[in-house]
């Protein structure tokens, strides 16, 4: 035998199976082989062994330890979705990827140890596990999917290497007990909801190898209250800072060209803004309801406001006049 399936499984008892000791012959661990054995406790997967399949052990709640050999090269998507029960993972240094949704709603896992042969986490891989404290991404790393850490709420700092190049959407969103991140100057784009809901965060700087700032990057980053915009950033997308309560001030570069929609909306305690001259246009609603906004630089670079820019905005009465715009 050189793989264990799911029909072998299946054969055996799938919901009664406590343990296994898994052969030298096999080389590989199917897709699904282990999928819902809710009792199985520990498996040791020995250096016979190159892959773990999709789902290999997906739905295996009760495994508390796994040991995953050197021979190992991949982990497959889903491998490991599930198992509650899991406390810690050591990825070896033969693996190079680590599959989508591989550790996803693992709410039990504490640390986990990434090697420096890993150049891809794929989306959703560490999904919802609440537990997490701590992650070291290793330079090697040059690509994490979509929401590879979202909902990991234990999460307190992360560092991203510099080998990354965007930060892509929902990748630690949500993640709410995130007070540092370290953003390297190899990144190019955040995107979409990247930290939205990061509550705990309190402080950030962009650097300047990036050039946009997507839609709800940092929406609701409640407790933010200073960020850097470096120069290289040429557009801050709709709703990017909306309801960041903290925020006191914030300076455009000139670098910039468009401010969406909503891009600083309720952003309350905001007093001033100097918007640049690259800037020509202001979207609705872009500072609304910015109550504690009373000084406002537009250059003559804009030419239109569009309505509801600035409602609610109750201490810029005399700019509003200015540009007579009746909706403050």
């Amino acid at each position: 035998m050189t793989t264990i399936c799911m029909e072998f499984i299946i054969r055996d008892g799938r919901s009664e199976l406590m343990s296994v000791n898994i052969p030298d012959s096999v080389t590989s661990i199917g897709d699904s082989a282990f999928e819902g054995c809710t009792r199985l406790t520990s498996v040791t997967i020995l250096n016979s062994v190159t892959s773990i399949g999709d789902c290999a052990f997906k739905g295996c709640t009760g495994l508390t330890s796994v040991t995953i050999p050197n021979s190992v090269t991949s982990i497959g998507f889903s491998a490991f979705d599930g198992c509650t029960g899991l406390t810690s993972i050591t990825i070896p240094y033969s693996v190079t990827s680590i599959g989508k949704f591989a550790f996803f709603q693992c709410t039990g896992l504490t640390s986990v140890t990434i090697p420096n042969s890993v150049t891809s986490i794929g989306e959703y891989a560490f999904y919802e596990c609440i537990r997490l404290t701590n992650v070291i991404i290793p330079n090697s790393v040059i690509f994490i999917g979509n929401a590879a850490f979202n909902k990991c709420i234990g999460l307190i700092d992360i560092t991203i290497p510099n080998s990354v190049t965007s930060i892509k959407k929902y990748t630690f969103c949500e993640c709410i007990g995130l007070t540092s991140v370290t953003i390297p100057n190899s990144v190019t784009s955040i995107e979409k909801y990247a930290f939205s809901g990061c509550i705990g965060l309190t402080n950030i700087t962009i650097p300047y190898s990036v050039t946009s700032i997507g839609e709800f990057a940092f929406f609701q980053c409640t407790i933010l209250t200073s960020v850097t915009i470096p120069n290289s950033v040429t557009s801050i997308e709709k709703y990017a800072f909306s309801e960041c309560t903290r925020l006191t001030s914030v300076t455009i570069p000139n670098s910039a060209t468009f401010i969406g929609d909503r891009a600083f909306k309720g952003c309350t305690r905001l007093t001033s803004v100097t918007i640049p001259n690259s800037v020509t246009s202001i979207r609705k609603f872009a500072f609304s309801e910015c109550t504690s906004l009373t000084n406002i630089t537009i250059p003559n670079s804009v030419i239109s406001i569009d309505d509801d820019a600035f409602t609610g905005c109750v201490g810029l009465t005399e700019v509003m006049k200015k540009w007579n715009i009746d909706k403050i």
